[in-house]
């Protein structure tokens, strides 16, 4: 019985670890994206959907318009609502091809604007001032940190120009080889002071960078 017991709970132990994803930082999607903007769905097909960009945070967009792989459900990180025309997204996005896909393995590079504030949702992670439910434009609910839309726009500039983002690989309990970042900061001193002075978004995603400098961990 008492082994039945042990191989029960490593059995649990072992589907919970594997239900789990490491979910990217707010620094990381800042300082690692190929492209961050704002953009508006225009349309969308089952696969992508192809966004109107309203404004170029970092990197560079051609054409005015993204086509972006839509992201889809898994058991552990759902989207707050389906795709919508007309919804205004920040998107943190990585070069794939003639396309763009979304950084993170729970969709942590996609978020929902909502008039002058962008919806931090729970497949992100560290922005956690305080979370609560809002009601979307389509109808759909979600749990998120609301954040002025701009003061999340300036921290991703000021963080991307501070700190670079080198990964190395970890093995997980369950032998997932995970990529963990090694951070190098270009700032310091007054400049760097004057990062954290600007909003709890800009020290939070600042601070979140400097415990991942490369020596620190």
């Amino acid at each position: 019985m008492k082994h039945l017991v042990t191989a029960l709970f490593l059995i649990v132990c072992f589907t919970s670890v594997r239900g789990q994803y490491r979910k990217l930082m707010p620094f990381e999607l800042a300082c690692d994206a190929d492209l961050v903007v704002v953009a508006k769905i225009k349309s969308m097909d089952p696969l992508r959907f192809s966004g109107e960009v309203t404004q170029v945070v970092a990197g560079e967009a051609s054409g005015g318009v993204v086509s972006v792989q839509r992201f889809i459900n898994t058991k552990v990180a759902k989207r707050w609502g389906k795709y919508a025309v007309g919804e205004s997204l920040l998107l943190f996005l990585r070069k794939d091809g003639e396309h763009y896909k979304i950084m993170g393995e729970g969709g942590e590079g996609e978020k929902l604007i909502m008039g002058e504030e962008v919806c931090i949702d729970s497949r992100g992670d560290g922005l956690k001032n305080r979370f609560g439910y809002h009601s979307t434009p389509s109808g759909a609910n979600i749990y998120a940190e609301k954040v002025p839309l701009q003061d999340y726009v300036g921290a991703i500039q000021e963080v991307r120009g501070c700190a670079k983002v080198a990964y190395v690989e970890k093995t997980t309990v369950d032998q997932k080889v995970e990529q963990h970042p090694v951070v190098t900061l270009s700032c310091e001193g007054p400049q760097k002071d004057a990062i954290y002075g600007k909003s709890w978004v800009h020290s939070t995603m600042m601070e979140q960078a400097e415990k991942h400098v490369k020596g620190a961990q």
